[in-house]
């Protein structure tokens, strides 16, 4: 009879189970130790070995066993998840103020302990299916070890594996064993790409923005003057006439940029840094500063390959035009490179940067709408704030040839522009040159100043001067009264694609090109991937009026420098940048000063075309608003709030307004990016890791899938060295097939002869040479085997 308070013989065994089964959790695991010390009175182990099962069918079993894949599938699938869906972190990972590389460090203790799981989970597929093999059909001898040596890389080139694989019948195994391998090698560097946060560009919203006018309009073939602001004037006393010597004061006008140029140029003169006898700049000197100003930038596409350098900051007056960096390169004498320089555009750039300022706004008040867990919610911590716009954008090349003349001399040579080609030869030589008169170079008298004269190529007579804007000469102060210096230059001016984009203030543009395929000339050519020029003919010349060309001539009402009295924007420009005085004028072989000479011309005309229907994105039409001043022209199509600082919700935050069905306009599309560290696919390298995680997830889903819903046999023996060791010694000493290598093994027919395990007496298994030991009886599915 039994006592009530004493446990029956079936709780005892129902207990034993449920030990045995965290027994085997733990083996899965390896975690075996604790189940052979700490927990041995727990799990009904015996002080001495007894008999044990090879193979149990059992649900349970093959589950508790199938544990050793939950860890790292969990973490493997996540890890994916967050990379495929993208998570933004901010400027710096959660936790405490700079505790950021800490954090990195904790991660990539993570991430290897990751991939220890990883490797321990491939090891029991991999242990599987040799044991599989051992109580079967049997495998090779060299693959017996397989399981413990398959995280080596030098195995893959062992005898051992090459005689393993040398039979079309292992075939399946050997597959396994790459496979294994493969993903015990990858698994690190794969987790610590994708579980560490890196640096990334994160997608943060989009909108559409509305420009009044249509495209031809606002990226005219024919640049005219009607192109931009027209004569305006207003109560307070304000005027506006491009074409005036007043031109310059308004942002919308095409000398616009006049004044910041200015004070750009001052303060990068020619001769600011010279110490020269004789010559504009040293070697060294040129040398230092071409490098300094030719650093690549590589954009978006990854094509173009534009030595874009630091630029140059333009901010215009009333910010009717948004600030804008221009970029672009200074010619190398050297590598033949053109000079050419980059601006941005007006109408493109104006709204944007006001929806810019909303999007922040929006961005550091999304916790008042959403959850602080909400990814919208995290944007306010970014690094920088990027925006972007596919817009065009002008482009001008300028070469320059400068010569020493006759003083009744009226005629010059002009560099040609070829439409798809560079001006330079591979030898620096100029492809064409085209013999021009210039009939007021006959009024020119002795002069100490820097003079320019603006050409009109539909004015002039030519063969082939190529996609030329403009033709310009520069006469430089006199030293002879027999000779004179001259430059003729001339300008080529092109719509381009483009991204347009800004990080902090100003607006700078990333060049698109899509050439076609190269020609092994152009490939051998050094100004391949580095010439102004695409080969495809995706850019658009530009040409431009006579008026428009006269506003580079006009005579500034204000802000002459006392080396250019009375002179026009451009030559005053020109004297701001160094082209003043008689030992810094531009001499035949002194090739830097006159590169630099391009750079200066360049500049203006991009900024110029720049500037290309700006007054189009301004109401200026006055109202119980907007009082008509021009500090006071509100943006069009966009909703001016009453208090532009009250929060607004980051899923609605674009205040433009749609225009009207019959108003003209041009549809551009924004895209605020922000950058951090995060997760993501960015890379190639990031893909190769999901590669690497994917194929260990299917690896392990297909295993526990195997054992769970299909076979349910287990094992869990021979996965150590120690009982591979056990169960080798405790079988009959083969007869023939180890002779004489018990001092190594140097012939590969031993390692391709096949061992199984079967039952070589009751309740007895041994490790056996097929070739010795025929095929005897096969062990049996829950039977316990021991003996000696």
């Amino acid at each position: 009879m039994t006592s009530p308070n004493r446990p029956s013989k079936g709780y005892f065994k129902i207990s034993l189970k449920k030990n045995l089964q965290i027994r085997y959790v733990l083996r899965a695991l390896g975690l075996d130790f604790l189940s052979l010390s700490i927990l041995r009175p727990f799990t009904g182990l015996h002080s001495s070995e007894q008999r044990k099962t090879v193979i149990q069918k059992s649900f349970w079993v093959a589950l508790s066993r199938s544990t050793v894949h939950i860890i790292p599938l969990t973490v493997s699938v996540a890890i994916i998840a967050i990379n495929m869906t993208g998570y933004f972190i901010g400027a710096e990972l959660a936790g405490p103020q700079d505790s950021t590389p800490i954090n990195m460090a904790l991660l990539q203790v993570a991430a290897k302990a990751q991939e220890l799981l990883m490797v321990a989970s491939v090891g029991t597929v991999l242990f599987h299916r040799i044991r599989h093999d051992l109580l079967n059909n049997g495998l090779p001898f060299g693959l017996y070890g397989s399981g413990l040596t398959f995280t080596q890389a030098s195995f893959f080139w062992s005898p051992e594996f090459l005689a393993g694989i040398s039979s079309i019948s292992n075939w399946s195994i050997s597959l396994l064993i790459v496979f294994c391998g493969f993903i015990a090698a990858t698994a690190g560097p794969a987790t610590a790409i994708l579980i560490i946060p890196r640096q990334i560009v994160y997608p943060a919203g989009s909108t559409e923005f509305y420009i009044n006018g249509s495209r031809e309009e606002l990226w005219p073939r024919h640049v005219e003057m009607s192109h931009y602001m027209p004569n305006y004037t207003n109560d307070f006393g304000e005027s506006i006439d491009c074409q005036s010597s007043k031109g310059y004061l308004s942002a919308v006008c095409p000398t616009g940029g006049f004044l910041p140029l200015m004070d750009h140029f001052a303060s990068a003169a020619i001769g600011n840094s010279s110490s020269r006898q004789g010559t504009l700049y040293s070697q060294l000197e040129l040398e230092e500063l071409i490098d300094d100003r030719q650093k690549f930038r590589r954009v978006t596409d990854g094509q173009s390959g534009f030595a874009l350098g630091d630029g140059i900051l333009v901010r215009s007056k009333n910010n009717h035009m948004a600030p804008q960096t221009i970029t672009g390169a200074i010619g190398h004498w050297a590598s033949s490179r053109e000079t050419y320089m980059a601006a941005t555009h007006g109408p493109t750039i104006n709204l944007p940067r006001r929806l810019r300022s909303d999007w922040y706004l929006a961005a550091i008040n999304a916790p008042l709408f959403h959850k602080r867990s909400s990814p919208l919610s995290r944007f306010q911590y970014f690094s920088t704030q990027i925006t972007t716009i596919r817009s065009s954008v002008p482009v001008v090349r300028v070469t320059c040839r400068s010569a020493t003349v006759d003083i009744n001399s009226t005629s010059l040579l002009f560099p040609a522009m070829p439409e798809f080609h560079p001006s330079y030869n591979l030898h620096g030589a100029y492809v064409g040159l085209q013999n021009i008169s210039i009939d007021a170079l006959a009024s020119y008298g002795p002069s100490n100043q820097t003079r320019a004269t603006v050409l009109d190529p539909s004015s002039v007579e030519t063969e082939d001067w190529g996609t030329v804007t403009a033709g310009i000469v520069v006469e430089f102060p006199w030293k002879s009264t027999t000779t004179r210096v001259l430059s003729a230059c001339s300008v080529d001016a092109r719509w381009a694609a483009a991204d347009v984009w800004t990080d902090f203030v100003a607006f700078q543009s990333d060049i698109l090109r899509s050439p076609a395929a190269p020609t092994w000339p152009d490939v051998l050519n050094p100004l391949f991937r580095t010439t102004f020029l695409p080969i495809n003919g995706s850019w658009h010349p530009i040409t431009v009026s006579p008026a428009w060309l006269t506003t580079l001539t006009t005579i500034p009402s204000a802000h002459h420098t006392a080396s250019a009295p009375n002179g026009s924007v451009l030559e005053t420009l020109l004297a701001t940048a160094g082209f003043k005085y008689a030992d810094t004028y531009v001499e035949v072989g002194d090739a830097y000063a006159l590169r630099y000479l391009e750079h200066v011309l360049a500049t203006l005309f991009a900024d110029a075309l720049s500037r290309t229907g700006a007054f189009r994105t301004w109401d200026t039409t006055p109202t119980t608003e907007n009082s008509g001043r021009t500090d006071t022209w509100r943006p069009l199509f966009y909703t001016n709030r009453p208090n532009p600082y009250e929060p607004v919700d980051l899923r609605a935050w674009s205040p433009t307004l749609p225009p009207a069905d019959n108003a003209r306009y041009t549809t551009l599309h924004m895209r605020q990016a922000v950058t951090g560290f995060g997760y993501g696919v960015r890379s190639t390298s990031d893909s190769l890791a999901l590669v690497v995680l994917a194929s260990y997830i299917v690896l392990a889903c297909a295993h526990t899938f195997y054992v769970l819903a299909w076979t349910r046999k287990t094992g869990g023996c021979w996965d150590t060295f120690a009982e591979l060791a056990a169960l080798a010694l405790g079988s009959a000493p083969p007869r023939w097939a180890l002779r004489d290598t018990c001092a190594g093994i140097a012939v590969l027919g031993t390692l391709r002869r096949r061992v199984r395990v079967q039952v070589a007496g009751e309740g007895r298994v041994e490790l056996v040479f097929e070739e010795e030991g025929g095929r005897k009886g096969r062990v049996g599915t829950g039977v316990r085997y021991g003996g000696g």
